[in-house]
């Protein structure tokens, strides 16, 4: 492990803590047509997660803890060690995102 991901993980941590996320647009996809994507909240879920308001983030969205360990640990294992679990976070938010907008489709 190397000590300067440490620091990059430290320092954008404390970033997400100190700036309130008001400058994010809507999701081009939710703007677009209404429904919401696989990652939408999830920025927002990331912000609120940083500064320790766990309901909040998990109401945005709902997997964005699991986001989130998943980033720190390529920020300190590296990303060639993480890579295996891709695959099963890329299909875990493919379904969230399914589940969250078969709903709204259905009511169309």
């Amino acid at each position: 492990m190397t000590w300067w991901r440490l620091g990059v993980a430290a320092a954008v941590f404390a970033l997400l803590r100190s700036v309130t996320p008001a400058f994010i647009l809507t999701c081009p996809m939710l703007w677009l047509t209404s429904l919401p994507c696989p990652l939408c909240g999830l920025t927002r879920a990331i912000f609120h997660l940083a500064k320790g308001e766990w309901a909040q983030a998990v109401e945005l969205h709902a997997l964005s803890p699991l986001i989130a360990a998943a980033a720190v640990g390529v920020a300190v294992l590296g990303q060639a060690r993480m890579a295996r679990y891709w695959v099963w976070l890329a299909l875990l938010v493919a379904i969230y995102g399914g589940a969250r907008i078969l709903p709204r489709i259905v009511t169309l």
